[in-house]
């Protein structure tokens, strides 16, 4: 699998259909992208919608651990990936973007993690808390 694309969901079940929706021409049109979503025990029946209109993601269905135990569980499941996109259930996904940091990351070796430009529903520019994100 080139790329295994993460989701960690606690309710927000609109949030999640969009967001699903966004990627969705994108994970059909890669034979080698997955998609596999880790619902933190919520209360709204998003595991089952999940299912039921997005049939090619693997959804699991877990405690609340939080973000980094829900995105380890997805690892886990991931079939092997060259690359894991950890992506938040309210972002949507611009269409080549997936492709357009899959090829930057092939083309330089020395880059081990990516973020991109966010934009809010506006579409204006949104942020970070510092303009150079870090490890710490």
């Amino acid at each position: 699998m080139k790329v295994s694309i993460l989701i960690v969901t606690y309710n927000g079940l609109e949030y999640t259909r969009r967001c699903l929706a966004s990627v969705r021409e994108e994970v059909l049109s890669h034979s080698d992208y997955e998609v596999i979503l880790h619902d933190n025990a919520s209360r709204e029946p998003v595991a089952d919608m999940v299912r039921t209109e997005f049939p090619w993601v693997k959804v699991i269905e877990g405690e609340n651990g939080g973000f980094a135990y829900g995105n380890n569980r997805a690892l886990e499941q991931a079939s092997d990936p060259e690359y894991a996109l950890l992506l938040n259930p309210d972002v949507f996904v611009s269409p080549g973007v997936i492709e357009a940091t899959e090829n930057l990351l092939d083309s330089n070796s020395t880059v081990g993690a990516v973020t991109v430009m966010n934009e809010g529903m506006n579409g204006e520019k949104q942020h970070f808390i510092c303009q150079s994100p870090s490890p710490l």
